[in-house]
């Protein structure tokens, strides 16, 4: 009956004004669900396509990763990204995401069987960060997705802009999310994106063995809410994560994430890391994210 309910629910969200946003802001790592929008400020890489383009300049290494999300038997989803600095000009990145929310069987008003509900999404990111003057970070991504439902496809993009100021351990970031035309580009209908404005700080203590943000999300659409996250390393390869968010709207959506992160330093930074959110009757999500820094 739960598989029933989560499949049914999210079909429905699919077919909503807000489908765009629903897949391609749509968690798939470890980080995202542990820290939700968060993860903009407190994360120090591209966490799928949700990433703040004006951090990526202060990335000096090489990373690649991939990650794998489930909620529920044939609801999951999964994305890969890579990081590429490019020496004076800047850092690159480039993601891959995909969201799949299972098969359920469709029925007739008299009970008749009429064949399956899909609905699948495939999601594309680019960013491209600069820092100028050894503090100021610039950042531009966009992002598209294609969506695919019982009867038709949709399509859109939108773009993110981002200054961020890193002196030391202290951190501030300004971002502007969702910024785009109307949603779908392929059909006669379409709807204004909800375009959402973030401002936060953060900080780093005992040479980075405790950090923690708080942020601040306003949505054009709805009201606004406040991501706070803290991160621990009691031993120097064992990170332990928690995230604060409660979005009006959800209400099955516990505010509270929780994650760990174990890595390997050396020659190579290879790290795996894995976050937890429960969504009341609606199940648990879980994410698994592996990365290697070269």
């Amino acid at each position: 009956m739960k598989r029933f309910v989560i499949i049914a629910w999210a079909i429905m969200l699919a077919q909503t004004a807000q489908a765009q946003l629903l897949y391609w802001n749509l968690p798939t790592t470890a980080e995202q669900v542990v820290f939700g929008q968060g993860c903009f400020l407190q994360s120090r890489e591209p966490q799928g396509l949700m990433q703040n383009p004006s951090s990526l300049g202060f990335i000096k290494y090489r990373t690649l990763s991939a990650s794998g999300i489930q909620w529920w038997l044939d609801v999951y989803g999964g994305s890969a990204s890579a990081v590429l600095p490019v020496r004076r000009y800047g850092t690159v990145s480039f993601s891959l995401g995909y969201w799949s929310l299972g098969t359920m069987a469709g029925y007739s008003e008299d009970g008749r069987p009429v064949g399956t509900v899909q609905s699948q999404a495939s999601n594309l990111g680019l960013g491209y960060g600069l820092v100028m003057a050894d503090a100021w970070g610039l950042g531009l991504a966009l992002k598209s997705s294609r969506l695919n439902l019982p009867d038709r496809y949709d399509w859109g993009w939108s773009s993110d802009i981002a200054l961020t100021y890193k002196r030391g351990l202290i951190t501030g970031s300004l971002m502007v999310k969702d910024l785009g035309p109307n949603y779908p580009k392929n059909n006669d209908i379409r709807y204004p994106q909800n375009t959402v404005y973030m401002a936060g700080a953060g900080a780093a203590y005992l040479d980075g063995k405790v950090s923690g943000s708080v942020q601040y999300n306003i949505r054009k659409e709805e009201g606004g809410y406040p991501s706070l996250s803290l991160e621990i390393a009691p031993l120097s390869s064992l990170n332990l994560k928690i995230g604060y968010e409660k979005v009006p709207e959800l209400t099955d959506r516990s505010p509270l994430g929780f994650g760990i992160e174990i890595n390997k330093l050396g020659r190579r930074d290879l790290s795996v890391a894995y976050g937890y959110r429960s969504y009341g009757d609606l199940g648990n999500i879980q994410a698994l994210t592996m990365g290697i820094s070269f």
